[in-house]
């Protein structure tokens, strides 16, 4: 507590018997200030934690024309203090951008973080920083100069970037996940043209033919007469002659040679296509002046209703509820646990092997999608079998203790993981959800701390 009288400022301190007096603040300081040279850091920071915020402001003015020594010892005082936002300061006037981010970011600073990590060379973690602000345009580009693609494209999607997130996602082999981002892409969005189109390559080229042509339909009709869409009736003209339907192929290549005459081979792939199906030529007159508008190829005529796509473009992932009956993620949100669920991969064993060893780190939370696991104690006794939907090594995702049994696959089995240092990295970044998680965690310590007393004293 700190007053002014006249011209001399004073801070409230307490005397030896608990009792307040009020002291000068620059006798305070300089008493800190005399504490620090004699290298009594404890005691500069008692004295440091009875005062206001006024005493850091004039301690920090003297920061500028201390020694290095001086700088250093009320780095400490600040530190040991827990004044992190003064620390941080301190500790970037004395050129130190690794201590000062380090700082900043445990005052909360992540903005002045992400600057000083940079600075320091820390790339990868001003990419963090760059996060929790929620700059993911920053984020996104630091990931990518340090190489790891799937954090950049995780930020370039949470960024507004759906193409760029998808392309990233496509490098590291990760088709799944840039299909998902490709196919919300809303069909009144700029990139829908590009998304829809690469959306139908990737269908195509994983098997799903039909949904790959549904895909190219919902893109021609939704840009009908702009010139970049003769590319797509003509992939549309060869999707519908490799799959045995030479007459849209036909239809298809016609469409490309009215919206752009000569455009690669269109008309003889067209004729190709009548003559694989048999079709007449269709006289010159009925195809109309080029400067007509081309209608968007239309597959709801009886002719081609036998041929509309059974499946429909709805992208359900069969393991997204894998995490919901988990009592550790009891109280999270459905947005939430979708966003949770990103982090989840497919681990497949065979009949016999070791998915935990115990006395190894734990590596993470496993869920049974498949088959079955054993839980074995020390002697190799089963303690427990686990089937689809039951799960094991939750634990380890906050505790780093070791792994306290061995756990083998009992058949060939499918499980579904959450790496342990993503999770920790999740948590960091989704403040809400972790509060949910460690009051969850805490609980659950509490029951089985509850039921081992439990079993001790009977």
């Amino acid at each position: 507590m700190s007053g002014i009288v006249g011209e001399i400022e004073f801070e409230f301190a307490e005397d030896g018997g608990g009792a307040g007096r009020f002291v000068p603040t620059g006798k305070v300081v300089g008493q800190i200030l005399a504490y620090v040279a004699k290298g009594e850091i404890p005691a500069a920071v008692r004295l440091y934690q009875g005062c206001s915020r006024e005493v850091a402001a004039e301690l920090m003015r003297e920061t500028a024309i201390a020694s290095a020594r001086q700088r250093a010892g009320l780095l400490e005082v600040f530190v040991q203090a827990r004044d992190f936002a003064a620390a941080a300061r301190c500790a970037e006037s004395t050129d130190d951008p690794r201590r000062a981010a380090e700082l900043f970011e445990s005052a909360y600073d992540f903005a002045r973080a992400a600057a000083l990590y940079r600075k320091a060379g820390d790339l990868a973690r001003a990419a963090l920083m760059y996060e929790k602000t929620m700059d993911f345009a920053a984020a996104g580009e630091l990931y990518l100069q340090v190489g790891d693609l799937s954090r950049a494209a995780e930020n370039l999607e949470r960024g507004g970037d759906p193409l760029g997130a998808a392309r990233l996602h496509l490098k590291t082999g990760n088709w799944k996940r840039a299909g998902a981002i490709l196919h919300a892409v809303p069909s009144n969005r700029g990139e829908f043209f590009e998304a829809g189109t690469l959306l139908a390559e990737i269908l195509w080229r994983t098997g799903h033919r039909e949904l790959a042509i549904a895909k190219l339909l919902e893109v021609v009709r939704a840009y009908p007469n702009v010139p970049a869409t003769a590319e797509l009736y003509y992939r549309l003209g060869e999707m519908f002659v490799e799959t045995g339907r030479p007459e849209h192929g036909v239809t298809a290549f016609e469409r490309v040679e009215r919206l752009r005459p000569g455009f690669r081979d269109a008309r003889d792939r067209a004729a190709e296509a009548r003559r694989l199906s048999q079709l007449p030529p269709v006289p010159a007159s009925a195809a109309g002046s080029p400067a007509e508008p081309p209608a968007p190829l239309d597959l709801g005529s009886p002719a081609a209703a036998s041929t509309a796509p059974a499946e429909t473009l709805q992208l359900v992932d069969p393991d997204a509820d894998a995490l919901r009956e988990l009592p550790l993620f009891a109280e999270l949100e459905h947005e939430e646990l979708r966003a949770l669920f990103q982090l989840c991969g497919r681990v497949a064993a065979p009949a016999g092997r070791d998915v935990l060893r115990r006395g190894e780190p734990g590596r993470g939370l496993f869920v049974v999608r498949e088959g079955e696991v054993e839980v074995l104690g020390p002697a190799g006794a089963v303690l427990a079998t686990l089937g689809p939907g039951q799960h094991f090594g939750e634990m380890s995702l906050l505790d780093d203790a070791p792994v306290s049994a061995d756990v083998r696959a009992k058949t060939a089995v499918v499980l579904l993981g959450i790496p342990r240092e993503e999770f920790l990295r999740f948590l960091y970044l989704h403040e809400r959800v972790a509060r949910k998680v460690y009051r969850l965690f805490a609980i659950t310590l509490a029951r089985r701390l509850s039921e081992t007393s439990a079993r001790v004293a009977g």
